[in-house]
């Protein structure tokens, strides 16, 4: 999923909406597993992060979201922002 918003963030916002800017967009993708796509081999595992890396998403493993709240989310101790 964070992969198809990444394309669809660089690719279609860029064409239909011009006061969007995609490059200050970011997509973060979070999970407590060790790794993306965990049921996988560990080949295939790293060359689905090593992708999504490559398409502008921000992977971060091996923590769970402490909070949410209309300000963004604090995984792990530090706090992810929201812009407004």
């Amino acid at each position: 999923m964070a992969g198809a918003i990444a394309l669809l963030v660089r690719n279609t916002l860029r064409s239909e909406f011009r006061r969007i800017d995609p490059a200050s967009a970011r997509i973060v993708l979070l999970d407590m597993a060790p790794r993306v796509l965990g049921t996988f081999s560990e080949n295939l595992s790293q060359a689905a992060k090593e992708r999504l890396e490559k398409l502008g998403v921000e992977v971060r493993l091996g923590h769970g979201v402490d909070q949410i709240d209309q300000d963004g989310v604090i995984v792990g101790g530090s706090a992810l922002r929201a812009r407004r």
